[in-house]
């Protein structure tokens, strides 16, 4: 922790305030291209999560930038850009890119590693394992108890997704690497959480051609953890997983038609009264 803080304090005291600074819908290549010209002096910054493999790089002209740009890099792979620190300690600031497109779209005073850091143009390796990944959570997630029930086990899971994010030889490992900033950032940064978990779906559909109850699960909650509530809901009307507990609970949570909620609300006590949501929404 202390080594991450003297990073941040080191690389506050090398921004320089000349020339112009980034702001929200500047795109990151448009900036650099114009305003630094000579950024290869750089200091790593941190490496997220502890990983060994993975660095974030604080890149800067002195002489002619007023930001210093951010990088994300990977041993032996093509580093992408991701966002600036703008200012002068104390009152620096991040403006970043959280969902890939190369556009800044975000100002935080914290510096987010991006869920899509590990790129798809990076991956080699594909096989069906990740598969096996969302069906061990739908089964936590569809079981009476939940995931409390396979607690140990599901202690042991959540080390195996940060093995394979981590493991450069893993493959989907951008799949896996999406799926554990999701579960890292949902709760903290629920907008972010939410781009991590439409980067995942859309790389699973292009990839394996579909997607996965468990994913949908997700993309449900993560809506409803920043109030999009109706498009949460639209989603589960066009779901294919009519039969996913989760879902069913989510549907009757999110029903605002008095009359077909308590229609729900009784199949609900009628078919999965011991199911652990059923009985934390209904209180029973």
């Amino acid at each position: 922790m202390k080594k991450k803080v003297m990073y941040w304090f080191f690389l506050m005291c090398l921004v320089s305030a000349y020339g112009e600074d980034p702001v929200i819908g500047d795109s990151i290549g448009e900036y650099v291209e114009t305003h630094i010209t000579n950024y290869n002096n750089h200091q790593v910054i941190m490496n997220p999560l502890g990983w060994n493999d993975i660095e974030i790089y604080g890149f800067i002209d002195p002489s002619r930038a007023s930001a210093t740009m951010l990088q994300f890099h990977q041993k032996g792979k093509v580093g992408f850009p991701f966002g600036f620190i703008v200012g002068e300690s104390p009152n620096a600031y991040c403006l970043l890119d959280t969902n890939g497109d190369g556009i800044l779209d975000r100002k935080s005073v914290n510096l987010i590693p991006p869920f899509w850091g590990v790129h798809p143009k990076t991956i080699t390796k594909v096989d069906d394992a990740f598969f096996e990944t969302l069906n061990y959570l739908y089964i936590s997630f569809q079981n009476e108890d939940g995931p409390k029930g396979m607690n140990s086990k599901m202690n042991d899971f959540m080390f195996a997704i940060t093995n394979a994010s981590q493991n450069l030889d893993t493959p989907n490992r951008d799949l896996y690497y999406a799926l554990h900033s999701y579960l890292n950032y949902v709760q903290k940064y629920p907008d972010v959480g939410l781009e991590s978990i439409k980067f995942l779906e859309f790389t699973f559909k292009e990839r394996f051609g579909g997607t996965h109850a468990v994913i949908e699960l997700f993309h449900v909650e993560s809506l409803i953890n920043i109030g999009r509530r109706k498009e949460a809901y639209s989603l589960l009307n066009d779901t294919n997983y009519k039969d996913f507990k989760p879902l069913i609970v989510y549907s009757y949570k999110l029903e605002e038609d008095p009359q077909v909620k308590e229609e729900k609300r009784k199949q609900l006590l009628e078919l999965y009264s011991e199911h652990w949501m059923v009985k934390k929404i209904l209180g029973i």
